[in-house]
Parts: structure tokens; C-alpha cells; sequence
């Protein structure tokens, strides 16, 4: 299977996730997010990705979708935590809720 393809999954979960939950990315977060997807790609898969997923290497593929789910769960819980965060940033979560996310999550395989 192709890398592009397994990044663009796992950006695309992201994104729908946090749309669901009512916020999208500001553009920082946008490429922290992007960065992380490769980073779990290359933490689970190594160099190279396999031609065909096994069972486990999609049972790895649900681990990280459910690792952006609680990164982006935690996000939006930093929204509260931070300081006048909600009010200068309505329906965005961003970069200093990544940073809160992840100070409070990690290490959580494969996304930290």
C-alpha cells in the first residue's frame, strides 16, 4: 500500500473528527497534524510500508485513528483550560491545544 495513502487516511480521520465535534484546525495545528500522521506512519510501518496490510497492520491503522481521536478529544478539552483561548479562537483548535493535548497524552502510540 502506498504511504500517501495511508497519511492521507489518517489526515482526513482528523479532520473529520474534529469537524463532527463542531471545530476544524488553525494553520498551525494544520501542519502539526500533517507531520504527526507521518511521523505514526513511520513509528508503525518503519521505512517502508507493506504492499499488503496484514490484519495487524490494520488493527495498527484503528490504534492511530483512535490516537487522533483522543489527541483531538484532548484539544478541544485544552480549549477551556487555556486562558481566553475560546474567545480568540471560536470554532478553531490549534496550536497551543496541541501542545496542552499533548503534555497531558503523551506517550500515546503511535501519535507521541
Amino acid at each position: 500500500m502506498d504511504r500517501e495513502i495511508i497519511e492521507k487516511r489518517l489526515i482526513n480521520y482528523a479532520h473529520w473528527y474534529a469537524a463532527v465535534q463542531g471545530y476544524r484546525f488553525g494553520q498551525g495545528a494544520e501542519h502539526d497534524i500533517e507531520y504527526t500522521a507521518r511521523q505514526a506512519i513511520g513509528k508503525m510501518f518503519g521505512t517502508k510500508v507493506p504492499a499488503r496490510l496484514t490484519p495487524r497492520h490494520q488493527a495498527m491503522l484503528i490504534q492511530a485513528e483512535a490516537g487522533f481521536a483522543m489527541l483531538i478529544s484532548t484539544m478541544i478539552e485544552g480549549r477551556s483550560q487555556i486562558s481566553g483561548y475560546a474567545a480568540r479562537n471560536p470554532d478553531t483548535i490549534g496550536e497551543e491545544t496541541l501542545g496542552w493535548a499533548r503534555s497531558k497524552i503523551c506517550p500515546l502510540f503511535p501519535i507521541c
